[in-house]
């Protein structure tokens, strides 16, 4: 189908091209597009031919939009509808999950206006700091004057016409997940146009705080806010006052997002919900809550000692704390502590996000900076040499075979972990979990299938990767053990690691051996290294080889799979492999490890495509 006209204009002010389509009075209430009067999209091109062929397709999209609005129309029907705008989400997948705005309470509506106000004022006094003329007085004076003369149109009705307070309404209903179908008959209807009074009012007000802080120089006290906001907060307490802390850690454990949680992590939640319920009381309306009892919880965790639960079993908080201190205990990890504090406000955001807070009392309570500083520090050569020379080794180099040899009373897997994590990177409980079938061969390169299954789990989405065996672990003859793996017929490549028998992964107790052999070979102090230093290692490593930084990524597992594959097709894997074989160690000595007496080859298969 062709256009019957050509919806091409040129900007004479810089000479782009741009397609400009009028949208039908009669459809503009239906159409899913931000401008409702017309299409306007830069075709970003001064040169008409190029205009010429862009324009098709924005025509095309245009019908599409204008016979959706259509429908739109035709499913409205009734002319006892008042249909602002049936726009859905265009990032909702289903169209259903969003709300009529007659199903919002009155509650509701005056939390979105109060968060839209304290949004508004927040967006003025950014633009007022970002202008340093205003600092000058004749220069204020003149902006709050013109702002008083805004404030009398306003309350006389000359500029806030109902069409922009109609547009702003749906705005923010539809900012909250909503869409607009009210009927004037509706009994929301009320509470809809009081809706619009407040957000007339919120408008008024935020100018009145402007002309204040003109007039002074200094933004206006909270508790001059706090008046400004009051018959808004007042109306929006009063809506959460009814919900309990109880009540939302229910509602929000109930929500279906949270289904896909691991075992740990819902452990971990309810452990920060019971000092919540500790701290707080488990029927203390939400709206009380405030802002400095979050800092005290956060004062408090921040002097937590990890595994306080173990330590001091039936213990208040407080009580562990003093406990702690007393006996000189070290606080949690930065990232643990984080952990609990990003919990926390999740909770609290999601009341936010439900319209039963209008704010949340426990944003910002994680620490900035990086928290690998704390626990995650690199290996030197000389601790990977007394890693690698220390007693786990020498018995393996005792009896030469023990390597090579599946279920050796050994453990292989206390083996081959840390060259396997120093050489490819990986984690500890992706290296314990691999199956046999995951070493396997694509496009000539030998290599390793990261994967999540039914008896394997990973730490992020990113984290399923394919990336190629490094040389010097072939050298080593992991290939020749993974072969008398298979033989054995074991369906798991290190079936001698032993699970945890709380959540059953397998890095449990293994991390603590492994924790326990850094310190007897003189290489662990405090918590400064670890079993995930060998993946620190092995960045650092990649860095100083100044591998590209897409191959680095694929290579750690921090970049989607997909983008890498459409990048290099069939090829990535030898891309891969050619700069994985540049990642070495120098002053690194492995000469002392033994050596396998059989050349390994791989059976196992990949498709082209990995």
């Amino acid at each position: 189908m062709k256009p019957s006209k050509m919806y091409l204009q040129k900007r004479p002010e810089n000479g782009v091209w741009y397609f400009r389509r009028p949208i039908p009075k009669d459809l503009r209430d239906f159409v899913n597009f931000g401008n409702r009067r017309e299409f306007v999209i830069s075709l970003k091109t001064d040169k008409l031919p190029d205009a010429r062929k862009a324009h098709h397709g924005l025509w095309m999209e245009s019908e599409r939009l204008l016979e959706e609005a259509k429908q739109r129309k035709k499913a409205a029907g009734d002319e006892n509808v008042f249909t602002e705008s049936q726009r859905e989400n265009p990032g909702a997948k289903d169209s259903l999950k969003r709300r009529p705005v007659e199903q919002f309470s009155r509650a509701e509506l005056v939390t979105l206006a109060h968060r839209w106000f304290a949004g508004e004022w927040q967006a003025w006094l950014d633009k007022y700091q970002k202008r340093p003329a205003l600092m000058n007085g004749t220069e204020r004076q003149q902006e709050a004057e013109k702002l008083e003369t805004e404030i009398e149109a306003l309350i006389s009705g000359e500029v806030f016409q109902e069409q922009r307070l109609a547009a702003l309404r749906r705005q923010i209903i539809e900012d909250a997940g909503g869409y607009m179908t009210l009927r004037r008959s509706h009994s929301a209807w009320d509470a809809y146009a009081e809706f619009g009074s407040l957000i007339l009012e919120g408008t008024l007000a935020v100018r009145r705080l402007a002309v204040a802080f003109l007039r002074t120089g200094q933004p206006p006290a909270m508790e001059h806010l706090a008046l400004r906001l009051a018959p808004m907060v007042k109306d929006a307490a009063k809506a959460a006052s009814s919900v309990s802390l109880d009540s939302l850690i229910e509602r929000f454990s109930k929500d279906p997002k949270r289904n896909d949680l691991k075992p740990k992590t819902r452990d971990e939640f309810a452990l920060v919900c019971g000092v919540l319920r500790e701290m707080l009381g488990t029927e203390t309306p939400i709206a009380a809550i405030t802002r400095e009892q979050m800092r005290e919880i956060q004062e408090l965790y921040m002097q937590l000692p990890a595994h306080a639960g173990t330590l001091y079993p039936g213990k208040t908080l407080r009580e562990s704390v003093a406990q702690a201190k007393r006996e000189g205990k070290e606080p949690m990890a930065r990232a643990t502590f984080n952990k609990r504090m990003t919990m926390i406000s999740g909770l609290f955001r999601f009341a936010v996000k439900e319209l039963l807070l209008a704010q949340s009392p426990a944003d910002g309570l994680a620490l900035e900076g990086e928290a690998k500083t704390e626990g995650e520090k690199s290996f030197s050569a000389d601790e990977l040499n007394r890693i690698f020379a220390g007693e786990v080794y020498q018995r393996f180099a005792n009896q030469p075979d023990a390597a090579f040899t599946v279920n050796h009373p050994l453990r292989p897997h206390e083996y081959w972990s840390p060259l396997i994590a120093l050489f490819e990177g990986m984690r500890m409980e992706e290296i314990l979990q691999l199956l046999p079938s995951d070493i396997t061969e694509a496009d000539g390169v030998k290599c390793i299938r990261i994967r999540e299954g039914e008896e394997q789990s990973l730490k992020t989405k990113q984290s399923v990767r394919t990336i190629p065996i490094h040389p010097e672990l072939e050298r080593l003859g992991f290939l020749r053990y993974v072969e008398s793996v298979r033989q054995s017929e074991a369906t798991e490549l290190f079936p001698d690691a032993t699970r945890g028998k709380t959540y059953g992964n397998r890095s449990h107790n293994y991390s603590k051996r492994f924790n326990r052999y850094l310190w007897d070979v003189g290489v662990k102090q405090g918590r400064s290294q670890c079993f995930h230093s060998l993946r620190h290692t092995f960045t650092d490593a990649m860095r100083e080889a100044e591998i590209p930084q897409d191959a680095l990524r694929r290579l750690g597992g921090w970049t989607d799979k997909s983008s890498a594959e459409t990048s290099y097709g069939g090829r990535l894997l030898p891309y891969l492999a050619r700069h994985l074989e540049r990642v070495k160690y120098e002053g690194l000595n492995l000469s002392h490890l033994p050596r396998p007496r059989i050349k390994a080859t791989v059976r196992a298969k990949l498709p082209e495509r990995v």
